[in-house]
């Protein structure tokens, strides 16, 4: 077998040894993501101070965001592992200070927790572009739809065991069992993951490095400001939807659970399908889709007073997020480079956090002052604008 071949087969291998970390991660983000911020708002934090940690380290926080563009750069140069297990680590860690803080109820612990979880985002573009390298470029769609059913088919189980272990015996035995189950991720990686890209580290140059992680090309500047106004738009309530629908419908942590659990069943329940008809159809008819349905969804969650309506309202929101990550990340991936595709996904995560880093915490201030009302109609309304420039700028 020669090296071409042998890279094609670790390849192939990766993707199965992701999928099993990406189980086991969902088995307990499962439980985590429902108790978060409860957990927060039990310690004493408001939505605005929730917001701020989340502009901080969340999903699209200013440190999440800043470390993708170098790390992914650095990866197409000196290899996808390193990264991927030094995420791990600073994921114990921060799980480590969360079961500090519940231990001691002292919310300082949430500040170490936030900044470790935010650092710990160096693993997401090598991960998405080591899901890309294994599979024929018309199979992105599915490989990247595989990824997100095993992340989300174990919250469909342990989103309502989580509510229910919360309320019964407190978020401490929550916090143990992520930091089990996120050791086991690190042991998988470390045995089982295949590097698969040659070290060109002698001839590397930091300045260069981050000179094309920051800067994108001229030719791509409407596509990133129109990630970026989608991040901002979105960011005002992502991030903090859980503690919003708790704090607004005075929800037990079993009925959140429950509602994510039905976000659960619909994403994964959905994602393999989309990722087919992705593969065939193209991208961008399924990122207008997903934006469209993510409009729907926040109309209902303003609406919504009853737990019937809520649940279906996540079923909704659901089936927008199945249809969002897949697409995108398989839209990227045909426009960017073989020989630096992690880059080029660090790069866009960081031109659309840096830009919409502060959206959590405006998101709390809005809902501080004006309850669901506040983030939920800019988003509607900014949603029905990316719509617009999406029919615009897409190819």
């Amino acid at each position: 077998m020669d090296s071409k071949q042998l890279t094609k087969r670790f390849r192939r291998e990766n993707l199965w040894v992701m999928a099993s970390v990406a189980f086991i991660n969902g088995l307990y983000l499962g439980m985590f993501t429902v108790v978060q911020q409860p957990f927060m708002l039990k310690l004493g934090a408001s939505m605005s101070f929730i917001g701020l940690l989340m502009s901080i380290g969340g999903m699209g926080g200013i440190l999440t965001t800043i470390v993708q563009p170098i790390s992914g750069s650095l990866s197409d140069a000196i290899g996808r592992k390193p990264f991927l297990i030094t995420a791990r680590i600073l994921t114990l860690a921060g799980l480590f200070s969360y079961l500090l803080a519940s231990i001691t109820l002292d919310w300082l612990f949430l500040l170490p927790a936030t900044v470790l979880t935010g650092i710990s985002a160096i693993s997401l573009p090598v991960w998405d572009a080591t899901v890309a390298e294994s599979v024929e470029p018309g199979e992105r769609g599915t490989a990247y739809s595989i990824m997100m059913f095993f992340s989300t088919l174990p919250g469909i189980f342990t989103r309502p065991l989580g509510g229910y272990i919360a309320d019964k015996y407190g978020y401490t035995p929550i916090f143990m069992l992520s930091i089990v189950l996120e050791f086991s991720c690190f042991l998988i990686l470390i045995l089982l993951f295949r590097e698969t890209i040659v070290s060109k580290k002698d001839g590397l140059s930091l300045s260069e490095i981050i000179k094309r992680s920051l800067i994108p090309p001229k030719t791509e500047i409407r596509f990133y400001l129109l990630i970026a106004i989608d991040a901002f738009v979105w960011g005002m309530v992502i991030s903090i939807l859980p503690g919003m629908l708790t704090d607004a419908y005075s929800l037990s942590n079993l009925e959140l659970g429950i509602m994510l659990t039905v976000f659960s069943i619909v994403w994964a329940l959905s994602q393999l399908p989309v990722g087919k008809l992705i593969d065939r159809f193209g991208s961008k008819h399924f990122l207008l889709l997903s934006e469209g349905l993510g409009v729907v969804a926040m109309v209902l969650f303003l609406k919504s007073h009853t737990l019937m309506k809520l649940l279906i309202a996540q079923g909704i929101w659901g089936l927008s997020m199945s249809t969002w990550i897949p697409s995108l990340m398989s839209y990227i991936a045909e426009r960017s480079d073989d020989r630096s595709r992690a880059g080029s996904l660090g790069r866009i995560n960081a031109v659309r956090g840096i830009l919409s880093f502060p959206a959590p915490t405006v998101g709390g201030i809005l809902y501080d002052k004006f309850g669901l009302l506040g983030p939920i109609l800019p988003t509607i309304a900014g949603g029905l604008i990316v719509i617009a420039l999406m029919i615009e700028i897409l190819k």
